[in-house]
């Protein structure tokens, strides 16, 4: 409920509601409502250790009222960097502790990475990208993962119910994606079927979650 109340997903889109629902969850017991709490309000040891499965016994309440929505809806600026093709790059998007936790959360989840058929438009392997990946959907995300994708809306200008799933890549040493379009070309079958049911793709957003 939380989820749906934090993105406006058959209900109206409210961020205090959504953060009530999130401590009611912590306060029944829900792990990773407890866990997304302690990082929302800044206390990410805490976040750390009720993530890794450690039950602490903590003041959920108090970590609510912390929650600092303001700070959460800040839009960073961005530099262009190139106007053809058009390129922007925005510092500090995301703290070294938000980057850790989409890691964490996503690690479990990875598996073969996939690329659109260019004639059904469902997911399909291809020799051209060989990493692993993982998506996040409207129910299976957290409220942080949330906030993070209303900034991404906030600085790029566009709707957050616009916005695809959240796509969680990882490369080990030597594994790679060709070189290839992120834009949906009409001239294959597949690619109008996406147009058509969830509309054509205007820019790429890519964050780094490591530096190494």
């Amino acid at each position: 409920m939380a989820l749906h109340a934090g993105e406006g997903i058959g209900v109206p889109q409210d961020w205090g509601n959504a953060l009530d629902l999130l401590l009611r969850s912590a306060e029944m017991g829900w792990p990773l409502a407890q866990a997304s709490l302690a990082g929302l309000a800044g206390d990410w040891p805490l976040a750390r250790e009720l993530a890794g499965g450690k039950a602490v016994a903590s003041d959920w309440k108090k970590l609510r009222a912390a929650i600092d929505l303001p700070a959460w809806f800040a839009v960073p600026k961005y530099a262009i960097v190139s106007a053809s093709p058009r390129v922007a790059v925005v510092d500090d998007f995301a703290s070294p502790e938000i980057c850790d936790w989409i890691v964490q959360r996503a690690r479990p989840r990875l598996g073969p990475a996939k690329v659109f058929d260019l004639v059904s438009g469902g997911p399909t392997h291809e020799a051209v990208r060989d990493n692993s990946e993982c998506h996040f959907g409207a129910d299976d995300g957290d409220l942080i993962l949330q906030l993070l994708r209303n900034r991404i809306a906030a600085v790029t200008e566009l709707f957050v119910p616009g916005l695809e799933a959240t796509a969680v890549l990882h490369y080990t040493p030597g594994q790679r994606f060709l070189p290839h379009y992120d834009y949906l070309d009409d001239a294959h079958p597949g690619h109008v079927k996406e147009i058509a049911e969830a509309g054509q793709r205007v820019l790429t957003f890519l964050l780094s979650l490591n530096d190494d």
